[in-house]
């Protein structure tokens, strides 16, 4: 698995162009409080995107993810095959960064949630 450990190599990371969004999303597991299910429809959302040079994460943010439940990276080739796509979007103009800070850095079940961070990533051009 590759690591982005030093600030240049998230700073190059952090400013390579997407060029696609495909909104992918999967089930709650079963054993999820009933409130959160029922919050969440059901269903949990993260975007994975394509960069210029083709590599691809799944950006995504949960209340057991990350430090300070912001949105989190997966490379793409690590996730689980319960993820289906959704929605698939060419993109012009933003950067890797740019959907990071879309998903936010904290994370709350009403009002600031995954599936919402999902939703503003996908409004990105």
């Amino acid at each position: 698995m590759q690591l982005y450990d030093s600030y240049e190599d998230r700073k190059t990371l952090y400013s390579t162009p997407v060029v696609r969004a495909d909104l992918y999303e999967r089930l709650l597991s079963p054993t999820a409080p009933e409130f959160v299910s029922q919050t969440l429809n059901g269903r949990q959302l993260g975007v994975v995107v394509t960069l210029s040079d083709g590599r691809r994460f799944l950006l995504v943010k949960g209340n057991q993810l990350g430090r300070g439940k912001e949105t989190v990276a997966i490379i793409f080739d690590h996730i689980t095959d319960d993820w289906i796509t959704v929605e698939s979007k060419e993109i012009k103009s933003s950067t890797f960064e740019d959907f990071v800070k879309a998903g936010g850095n904290s994370y709350d079940l009403l009002s600031d949630n995954g599936n919402q961070a999902a939703a503003r990533m996908m409004q990105l051009l």
